[in-house]
């Protein structure tokens, strides 16, 4: 039996072997063993080149020989391939991120603002995953139920490894199932109605935007906007906590293991909203003073909050008892624009304060 299927033979020299190695291979695979004689015989070649051949498929794993006269070849089995490939696919991956990694960091000219249009459902799940992975703060993600298990991985695993990640689901609850996976998120909230769009951003500097009900739109609408710049994912960002306001929470949710750092104001609004029930909220503000641009970073007790249509800003009190607000990104009425905000404890409230 000779003769091996084309679809067959591109599998098997997507593995690394040549046409001939692919065709022995096969062959060994179906008979189970053979000696150099059949296998000469069957391939109608020379044994001088036979051996070279089952030389060259023992160096890459594919076969085992049976020394003895006369010898017998025997095929790994093609399950065990594949497990190999994987694992060497996998450390090669991770080489080679980690080379990215380094080059990146010792890159002495900033990466340039882009944006770009990525289509089909699943380049468009594959670019939220990545958006997601890249947190180092903070996660937010509008997403269609239906595509929750796509993403679910990523989101539980920035959430083990600290990142605050806030998920809204439409138009219906997750599943038991799905649920009780997702639950390790934290924060989970749902629409009955669809919000308009799929939304992934992290740490306000990376988004991807794309048509709410993915699958149900027309092809040509198949697509998603990637934002790697510092304007539109700002802008995402606040959005998302109006969206984060109106939504209908589905777990009871977990406030952050402090300290906890937010790149967002908003989202920090959130939590020192919760906190402040608790007690006195410290908190940390990194940014510029909106008046005079320098540089700031100020730590103190937070003395207010406000969350109107107008203002949504919150004040610290220094220790020298000056209070200032503090906004989000492009603030022009309060004292600080924060660019970080660190939630670093909450202490027991002092008798008459409130």
């Amino acid at each position: 039996m000779r003769g091996v299927r084309e679809d067959l033979l591109s599998v098997l020299e997507s593995l690394g072997l040549t046409r001939l190695e692919a065709q022995i291979y096969f062959n060994l695979l179906v008979r189970g063993e053979a000696e150099a004689k059949e296998m000469v015989q069957t391939f109608n070649i020379y044994f001088p080149q036979f051996y070279g051949l089952v030389s060259n498929l023992e160096r890459k794993g594919f076969i085992e020989v049976q020394q003895g006269r006369p010898k017998r070849y025997r095929a790994v089995d093609q399950k065990e391939i594949a497990r190999r490939k994987m694992r060497e696919m996998e450390t090669g991956v991770e080489v080679l991120t980690k080379s990215i990694e380094d080059a990146r960091e010792k890159a002495e000219t900033p990466r340039r603002p882009s944006v770009w249009i990525t289509s089909g459902v699943q380049n468009i799940l594959y670019n939220v995953n990545a958006i997601i992975k890249s947190a180092r703060l903070e996660a937010t993600m509008v997403i269609e139920s239906r595509f929750i298990p796509d993403v679910a991985h990523t989101l539980v695993k920035k959430a083990s490894e600290g990142v605050q990640v806030y998920l809204i689901t439409y138009p219906r609850e997750p599943g038991p199932d799905l649920m009780k996976r997702v639950k390790k998120v934290g924060r989970i909230r749902t629409f009955d109605t669809c919000p308009f769009a799929i939304l992934a951003v992290a740490d306000c500097e990376r988004a991807l935007m794309a048509h709410g009900l993915l699958e149900a739109a027309p092809p040509e609408r198949q697509y998603g906007v990637v934002f790697h710049e510092p304007l539109t994912p700002i802008f995402f960002s606040e959005n998302f906590y109006e969206l984060w306001k109106r939504a209908r929470p589905l777990i009871q949710e977990a406030g952050p293991k402090l300290p906890a750092a937010f790149r967002s104001q908003r989202m920090a609004l959130i939590e020192i909203k919760n906190l402040l029930k608790k007690g006195d909220v410290i908190a940390k503000v990194r940014g510029r003073f909106v008046r005079t641009g320098e540089i700031v970073e100020k730590k103190g007790v937070v003395a207010g909050l406000t969350d109107n249509e107008a203002h949504k800003n919150f004040s610290i009190r220094l220790q020298d008892g000056k209070v200032l607000t503090v906004g989000g990104f492009y603030s022009t009425l309060e004292d600080i624009e924060a660019e970080l905000v660190t939630i670093s404890e909450v202490t027991s409230r002092k008798r008459g304060s409130k």
